[in-house]
């Protein structure tokens, strides 16, 4: 087991929290956490497993002294993942249930509370996308990208894959 934590004062540091306490102001720092968030998540995948339950809070950033990286961030919370051999069908809740969902869990993806589908590698990525919206809305970074913007999209196929998020955001921040 791993302790993330400020060295100094021994808390972790979310995404949520940094945010919040504008901890991190400049855009290319961000954009190289999510890039790392997507590549954990990217991980996470081919190693046969869903996250699901991707969200700001969900990501610690361990400071660290390098050179090119400020923060190391570290996908944690696997408690509601699930192999992907075993994945929960669709949800089956009343409309009142699914419009209460929808405003409490808004990184859940609209096709597993409406019970259109069930988990999903594509909804891991609606629910990284929810994460990146946060961060851009909540550290004023300005609009969305169009591929990541695309990450939210209410039907699962025509989001992007996460090679495509990574393929995007290694080429915005090396350049």
């Amino acid at each position: 087991m791993q302790f993330h934590d400020d060295k100094k004062d021994y808390t972790s540091l979310t995404i949520s929290s940094a945010v919040l306490r504008k901890e991190i102001c400049d855009k290319a720092v961000w954009l190289k956490i999510v890039e790392e968030v997507a590549s954990a998540m990217l991980h996470v995948h081919k190693v046969g497993f869903l996250h699901n339950d991707i969200k700001m809070n969900n990501v610690v950033l361990d400071k660290i002294e390098e050179k090119d990286v400020e923060y190391n961030p570290v996908l944690i919370d696997f408690g509601k993942s699930l192999p992907m051999s075993g994945l929960r069908g669709p949800k089956t809740l009343s409309k009142v249930r699914q419009r209460k969902y929808m405003v409490e869990f808004p990184h859940i993806a609209p096709e597993i509370v409406t019970g259109k589908g069930g988990q999903s590698v594509q909804s891991d990525i609606f629910s990284y996308e929810k994460l990146i919206e946060g961060i851009f809305l909540k550290a004023k970074l300005g609009p969305l990208p169009d591929v990541l913007n695309r990450t939210s999209s209410v039907d699962p196929d025509r989001r992007p894959t996460l090679e495509e998020v990574l393929n995007f955001l290694t080429f915005r921040t090396n350049s």
